[in-house]
């Protein structure tokens, strides 16, 4: 054990170490007031998504769910966990989104299981971080198909990480055909959860105890996601071959820039410890001014919170954009210098390796998203990252007031969505079958002209 990790596992005073906690369910209750006040009409992508529970709620079945030409690209774990909860929800808005909410206390719970397994103290304030992520706000608060793929894998790491300790093979075949059921189930929810199963391989190749373990969750997982392969002919619909488009390298910097600022958020302690030496601190600030040339190089550009801005007088969006983007842009150019020091640095430390190579593995999957980017992507990477940063992460009462600036800036952006929506594009046109768009809740304000 490191000296990091034995700093982590000190004892804190009860107050700082409950605050987070406390912190955290105060953010999910206003985040629940949010939903209750959110418009009763589909929002953003909300538009797409809930054509395929309204598919299931026509008496089709799974075949004709998949073949069905919907404008989502998403497998169908969403469209069926919406169609369970269609009895309380009546797949109408603002009540559907509170799938999302419930969702999100599911991978809280789950963090903290895996956390306090892991051998680290004060688990909920640990994984109460999660709420630090910004991104976390505006996928909650909408019908999004983010959530209920972290979920699974938030049991699906809590599944592996219980066997922790244990010496008892069928115990570990049953946890692992587990998280082998909740890794295939992701992978349907959103299927840039696919490269994850590498993890399974990893963790093979490092414990050999866990190989027939590892190679029955692939096979399962395997299994699941099979019809999905079979009927598409791929991981994306057929009618939308946009969206497998090719590579889009500028979306794999851009999720990276985004990743080393919320890491940062959640675990400032991972960069601080890493300059703490002086030589490193010279090639930091080389980092910064390097980071800035590549940006120029390769044409980066990108809005931040964009909804969000233009509350702002127009006349000052380009100054904040500015700002935003540079302190972004500085903070991953730091942040990659820290990430390959404490990689060589723990370079024995079989479990850091595997949660921060799943990180960078699975945050890399935005660059096979080729027709857009969006920040919410990154959340893909982000149970591995949070768990990869935990040496770094003090339960005190500057982890929860980092919860509440993430927190304010993700319910900031959800209510930009709700009540500073752009109108609806009129040339937008729905592949979905006509009587499913009939039976949906209306794709704006109802006050306002819609064909």
């Amino acid at each position: 054990m490191t000296g990091t990790d034995a700093g982590a596992r000190a004892q804190l005073p009860s107050r700082a170490a409950l605050l987070a906690p406390w912190v955290g369910g105060l953010v999910i209750v206003l985040l629940g007031i949010l939903v209750g006040l959110s418009p009763p009409w589909l929002i953003y992508d909300e538009r797409a998504y809930m054509e395929g529970p309204y598919v299931l709620a026509s008496g089709a079945g799974f075949r004709e769910l998949m073949t069905t030409r919907l404008d989502i690209t998403a497998g169908p774990l969403y469209a069926y966990i919406h169609y369970i909860a269609s009895p309380v929800t009546g797949l109408t808005p603002p009540s559907m989104r509170y799938v999302n909410v419930a969702l999100l206390v599911v991978l809280l719970w789950t963090l903290a299981s895996t956390i306090e397994k892991l051998g680290y103290d004060h688990a909920r304030s640990r994984a109460a971080m999660m709420l630090a992520v910004p991104m976390i706000g505006s996928t909650t608060g909408l019908a999004l198909t983010e959530v209920p793929a972290l979920a699974l894998v938030g049991v699906a790491c809590a599944c592996v990480a219980s066997c922790h300790g244990r010496q008892s093979r069928a115990y570990d075949l049953a946890c692992y055909a587990i998280a082998g059921v909740c890794a295939g189930l992701a992978i349907l929810g959103r299927q840039t959860y696919l490269p994850g199963l590498v993890g399974f391989v990893l963790i093979a190749a490092a414990v050999p105890r866990y190989r027939l373990a590892c190679l029955l969750a692939i096979a399962i997982a395997g299994l699941i996601v099979a019809p999905l392969v079979v009927l598409w002919g791929g991981l994306t619909p057929p009618w939308q071959p946009n969206v497998a488009s090719g590579i889009n390298l500028q979306h794999g910097i851009l999720a990276f820039v985004y990743l080393a600022v919320v890491a940062v958020l959640i675990a400032p302690g991972f960069v601080i410890e890493a300059y703490a030496r002086p030589r490193l601190r010279l090639v930091g600030m080389a980092a910064i001014p390097a980071t800035f040339l590549v940006a120029w190089l390769l044409e980066l550009r990108f809005d931040v919170a964009q909804r969000v801005v233009n509350i702002f007088p127009a006349s000052t969006e380009p100054l904040i954009q500015l700002a935003a983007t540079s302190a972004m842009l500085a903070i991953a150019g730091l942040f990659g210098i820290a990430a390959a020091h404490h990689l060589w640095d723990r370079r024995a430390d079989k479990r850091f390796l595997l949660l921060m190579g799943m990180t960078v593995l699975l945050n890399g999957t935005a660059v096979g998203i080729a027709h857009q980017f969006s920040s919410r992507y990154v959340l893909v990477s982000f149970p591995f990252a949070l768990l990869a940063l935990q040496p770094w992460i003090r339960a005190n009462q500057w982890a929860a007031a980092r919860i509440i600036l993430g927190a304010s800036l993700g319910m900031a952006s959800l209510a930009a969505y709700y009540w500073n929506e752009p109108p609806l594009d009129p040339t937008l046109r729905s592949v979905a079958p006509p009587e499913i768009i009939q039976a949906m809740p209306p794709w704006t304000d109802p006050s306002q002209p819609h064909e």
